[in-house]
């Protein structure tokens, strides 16, 4: 984003860019405050000082209330050096990995018991059964849903009906 702010000219502009990020920003993509704060100086062509005096309306939307019978089901597995336990879950709709994470420690805490640590772009997955993601051996965990990382924190992404997540201790 500093780049295209720094783009006098604006042509970064160019098929709807700012419509498509505010647009993303407006479904959650970007829920985390320091990472939507970061798009506010191109999205309003304004410096970042500036950003923080525009007024920001109410946008009149309501938060949906979830029935107890909307439930998906998803499989949480992890994987350690050697070791594999999976366990299948029934969560509601808009449950994150996080929200499996605590069901799945609560069923079994001997397998699934986690530790966290807060950090400004969300919470950070610090160990998973016993096992630690350790910076001086260069490892962290690793979440995936189906065979593909995701490209959010387990505290914003949203599991989906039938969806298979894993979380693996991998280099870095």
């Amino acid at each position: 984003m500093q780049a295209l702010i720094a783009n006098d000219n604006h042509s970064w502009d160019s098929a709807g860019l700012r419509r498509n990020i505010s647009a993303a920003i407006g479904n959650g993509k970007f829920n985390i405050p320091i990472a939507a704060a970061q798009m506010l100086p191109a999205l309003l062509d304004k410096p970042y000082l500036d950003v923080m005096y525009v007024d920001c309306p109410a946008s009149g939307q309501q938060e949906a209330v979830v029935s107890e019978l909307d439930t998906i089901h998803v499989v949480y597995e992890v994987f350690q050096p050697e070791i594999c336990h999976r366990i299948e879950l029934t969560v509601e709709v808009g449950a994150t990995i996080l929200d499996v994470m605590e069901l799945a420690q609560t069923n079994n805490t001997q397998y699934f018991k986690f530790e966290k640590t807060r950090t400004v772009w969300g919470w950070m997955i610090t160990a998973i059964g016993g096992t630690e993601a350790k910076s001086a051996q260069h490892t962290y965990w690793e979440f995936l849903v189906g065979n593909k990382p995701i490209t959010e924190g387990v505290s914003s992404f949203h599991v989906q009906d039938g969806d298979d997540i894993t979380a693996r201790l991998a280099p870095y």
